[in-house]
């Protein structure tokens, strides 16, 4: 069974001791998507698998506008599905 590697670096704010990768999915991909390497991209990957990741990135509030391009791009959803481009900040990035 694959294991989540949770670094230090991408979750500095926060006890990783107490991160339950089931229960913290959308905190984590996130966090991962945003902050992580290609490597920690490949271990998300590996984890929760392209469906599950698909289906949580779209829920995320907040994804940057490269981050949001490449999720777009790798996992083929059309902008405008996903939550944070629906609120005033993910809007933002349009203009």
């Amino acid at each position: 069974m694959p294991k989540i590697n949770l670094k230090r670096n991408l979750f500095w704010d926060v006890d990783i001791h107490s991160i339950d990768p089931d229960k913290h999915k959308r905190f984590i991909i996130a966090r991962f998507l945003q902050r992580g390497s290609f490597e920690d991209f490949k271990n998300l990957l590996e984890y929760y698998g392209e469906e599950t990741i698909r289906q949580e990135v779209i829920r995320i509030r907040y994804l940057d506008k490269k981050t949001l391009r490449f999720c777009s791009f790798f996992f083929k959803i059309p902008r405008d599905k996903f939550r944070c481009t629906k609120n005033a900040v993910g809007n933002f990035w349009d203009r």
